[in-house]
């Protein structure tokens, strides 16, 4: 049985101590740092498959004649978006932001589009003051 890495950051962190010391401010003594850092670990799988599809697209368009198999890189580039963004852990969209701002990604259509979401999880947010025009 496959499980989706974001499913088990929630059910591996059952008593949401890894939220908790996240919602903390993750203090660097706080004995709950090991219950975010298996959260953390969950987000890496999905961060990185989303830069690989990233990747996998970017090369396909630099080929000609492989405009098919750039429009289903897309689409299965798109897919894995729309499921990270469809998460309801604040503590992912936190990383998912933070991510997307230090590639340089911030101002990319899709970031753009849940403004909504980053408004909401902004106490969050480990973002500096440079980037606040961005939101």
């Amino acid at each position: 049985m496959q499980r989706d890495p974001l499913r088990c950051a929630q059910e591996w962190d059952i008593d949401k101590a890894g939220r908790d010391h996240w919602n903390a401010g993750c203090p660097p003594t706080d004995p709950r740092v090991e219950a975010y850092s298996t959260r953390l670990h969950c987000y890496e799988l999905v961060l990185g498959s989303l830069q690989t599809f990233d990747e996998l697209v970017t090369a396909a368009r630099g080929v000609s004649g492989h405009e098919v198999i750039v429009d289903g890189l897309q689409l299965v580039s798109q897919t894995a978006y729309r499921t990270a963004l469809g998460s309801r852990d604040a503590v992912f969209h936190s990383t998912l932001y933070n991510w997307w701002i230090e590639r340089g990604s911030a101002e990319e259509p899709i970031f753009e589009r849940q403004n909504h979401l980053v408004c909401r999880y902004w106490k969050h947010l480990s973002l500096k003051v440079i980037y606040s025009d961005r939101l």
